[in-house]
């Protein structure tokens, strides 16, 4: 008699699980009464007018993130030492009451998979304007969706890659580039503003790394600002409307991945959770936000993006000691330094360039950190002379003449000049990330006018080396 009962309420239990297929309708009130009637749910279900008329095969696509581990990216994080000075993060936290007026507002990716694109260019636009303490213009998702050649446009993209497009590229804002992939379909990429007078300027972050773990997560948002996540959503979550999200246990197998803003968190009713915005309007869920369990990797959001976030590139003086020393140590550290593990002089320079960042300080956290600080400069080793190399035609045959604009982390532009064998572009592009073959002997002063030589600096050490001379460009210069 017992193994009967058992059995019919396990039939009674398996039947009052809702078993949605791709043709149901997302917002069908059927299977949100059959969400809601579940015992135990920390949170609820309702019709959200974003899925209106849509199904779920229909709405698939939206979840366009590709998915990475944390696991994958250790190399990309900050120094555990940069986590270790911080402060214990509290209870809870909301980015939009502590930088009231600074925290952009909800947006809509509409039909196209762009949800990669939208998170990372609010991240970056909250972070413009806590770094500045001032309100600052949204930025343009469109300029990623249509831009980005390495990620997919309305088809799908990564975090990291996105963030490698914020850091070389930079994004203009949403005035200038108005999202245009609503449809689905990308428009080419733009090369003016859609006003004449508003300026392509585009915003870029001075720097961009992944971040492990939930504490990390949670004192990287309360330092610096809100950071971007992605997860697997399965079908329940897009009927949220309030409370904490977690999935019911027989969702086995995921919609796809959503990439996310996550601002703040908290604990409701006993469960701890994670504030976070989305991209589908202010009419879905909590106008536009949802609470998802904090602490157990529900949809694994809090290691299978992996959380990524980067500083605003916006003048020497502001952002976190740590962030500074990150942005400039390479640029100041020589090879030379290095090879002697010269920390004093490297921190006076750095104290000396960004009177902020007190030497002792600096002599603590790059002590910590060496490994990790040297790690990443290979790349970025300059060693000045004040005699020209390549003046004019090149001279050893095979090489032909390359320039590169840039501007340094200290304001000044510069046009650079170097002879290289066109074979070695791949390695060379390393250093310059716009480097250009020129069609004359003399690309600074015959594309720019301008002759006034500066200095001679040579990138990296070893075999892996580049020389450029560099011509002064005044600051109207675009770069």
């Amino acid at each position: 008699m017992k193994a009967g009962v058992i059995g019919v309420v396990a039939a009674c239990v398996a039947q009052a699980q809702p078993s949605p297929t791709g043709k149901t309708h997302i917002n069908d009130q059927d299977l949100i009464d059959q969400y809601n009637s579940m015992n135990g749910a920390s949170w609820v279900a309702g019709r959200n007018a974003f899925f209106d008329g849509m199904t779920f095969d229909e709405a698939r696509h939206l979840m366009g993130t590709g998915p990475s581990d944390i696991s994958e990216h250790l190399q990309s994080t900050l120094p555990e030492s940069v986590y270790a000075a911080m402060a214990d993060p509290p209870a809870d936290f909301d980015s939009r009451t502590h930088w009231a007026g600074l925290i952009h507002p909800i947006r809509n990716q509409q039909h196209c998979g762009s949800c990669w694109a939208f998170s990372a260019a609010e991240v970056l636009s909250d972070r413009v304007a806590i770094a500045t303490k001032k309100a600052s213009p949204s930025l343009s998702p469109e300029d990623m969706v249509s831009c980005d050649t390495v990620d997919m446009g309305c088809k799908g993209g990564t975090l990291p890659n996105a963030w490698s497009y914020l850091q070389n590229t930079g994004i203009v804002t949403e005035k200038c580039m108005p999202y245009a992939a609503g449809n689905g379909t990308a428009p080419e990429c733009a090369t003016k503003c859609v006003s004449a007078s508003d300026s392509f300027s585009r915003q870029k972050a001075s720097s961009a790394y992944a971040i492990n773990g939930v504490a990390n997560m949670q004192k990287e948002i309360m330092t610096n600002g809100p950071i971007q996540v992605a997860f697997l959503v399965y079908k329940s979550f897009m009927s949220y409307k309030s409370g904490v999200y977690s999935k019911h246990f027989w969702e086995i197998l995921p919609e796809g991945g959503h990439a996310v803003k996550v601002v703040g968190w908290g604990t409701e009713i006993g469960h701890d959770y994670w504030l976070v915005a989305n991209s589908w309007d202010t009419t879905w869920g909590l106008d536009g936000f949802f609470k998802i369990k904090r602490g157990t990797n529900e949809g694994k959001i809090e290691t299978q993006g992996p959380p990524y976030a980067g500083m605003p590139l916006t003048g020497l003086g502001v952002g976190s000691m740590p962030g500074m020393i990150e942005e400039v140590f390479c640029k100041i550290a020589t090879s030379k330094m290095i090879e002697d593990k010269a920390v004093s002089m490297i921190c006076a320079k750095i104290e000396e360039k960004v009177p902020s960042v007190p030497a002792d300080k600096c002599n603590a956290f790059v002590e910590a950190g060496w490994s990790k600080l040297t790690a990443k400069c290979q790349n970025d080793l300059v060693a000045v002379e004040d005699t020209p190399c390549c003046v004019g035609a090149c001279k050893v045959a095979g090489e032909e003449k390359y320039y590169s604009v840039a501007q340094s982390i200290f304001g000044t532009k510069h046009c650079g000049e170097c002879c290289m064998n066109p074979k070695n572009y791949n390695l060379y592009h390393i250093f310059e990330k716009n480097l250009t073959h020129a069609d004359n002997d003399s690309p600074c002063a015959k594309t720019f006018g301008y002759t006034k030589y500066d200095s001679t600096a040579t990138h990296g050490f070893g075999p892996v080396k580049m020389t450029l001379d560099l011509y002064d460009l005044p600051s109207e210069v675009v770069v």
